[in-house]
């Protein structure tokens, strides 16, 4: 069963999104370009929480981690996006930033969209 992220977050000002397309570029200036499969489409989405690791104070953000390590970068979940539909997404990577002097912790991600068949 696929799990789903419903934490509140941060949305960054940018997000990309991306549409994935072959092309052939000819010496003359001409070129050939076709969208490629059928999701062909993709966004992605720079977001981040602050918070407390403790477990104790909050907002703990404890429980954000331990779903994004427990997922391993490579499976899916639902996420709503800000645009407001739910899809299939993916966090690779997060990043960590400790601020000693409030002992909060920031956390920023990627939301990658991905597809399965």
């Amino acid at each position: 069963m696929t799990e789903t992220f419903n934490w509140p977050v941060n949305v960054g000002a940018n997000g990309e999104v991306t549409h994935k397309i072959l092309k052939n570029e000819f010496g003359d200036g001409y070129t050939q370009a076709f969208g490629l499969g059928i999701n062909s489409r993709s966004a992605s989405y720079n977001v981040s929480v602050t918070g407390f690791v403790d477990g104790v104070r909050e907002p703990n953000i404890k429980p954000i981690i331990d779903f994004l390590d427990a997922r391993k970068g490579y499976e899916a979940f639902y996420w709503t996006a800000p645009d407001g539909k739910t899809g299939l997404y993916r966090v690779e990577t997060y990043s960590p930033t400790n601020d000693s002097q409030n002992g909060k912790t920031t956390i920023s991600w990627t939301m990658q969209e991905t597809f399965q068949p």
